[in-house]
């Protein structure tokens, strides 16, 4: 196994993990939405549950709102481009 498919296969472990937490997150906001709790009681539950791995307040905020506004897919929009942790992943690597 040569080094580049070492950092390639971190990485892939690497945004793998960040994309199932992420998806957690977004359960755990829809249904503090469907239990009627506000933004900042989610994102304080976010933060309890996640400590260090919760997402920031505004991406919380962000989808509380396109949760009372409808939204069911808990998936993020998908987006052109590379994952926004790959320039990351790439520098601590």
């Amino acid at each position: 196994m040569n080094e580049n498919s070492l950092k390639s296969d971190t990485f892939n472990v690497c945004a793998v993990f960040v994309m199932s937490n992420k998806l957690e997150q977004s359960v755990c906001i829809k249904f503090c939405v469907k239990l009627g709790k506000s933004a900042t009681e989610t994102f304080e539950i976010i933060k309890k549950a996640f400590e260090d791995e919760a997402m920031s307040r505004s991406k919380t905020f962000e989808w509380h709102k396109r949760f009372i506004e409808g939204r069911e897919d808990i998936n993020d929009d998908s987006r052109a481009g590379r994952l926004s942790t790959a320039a990351v992943l790439n520098q601590v690597i």
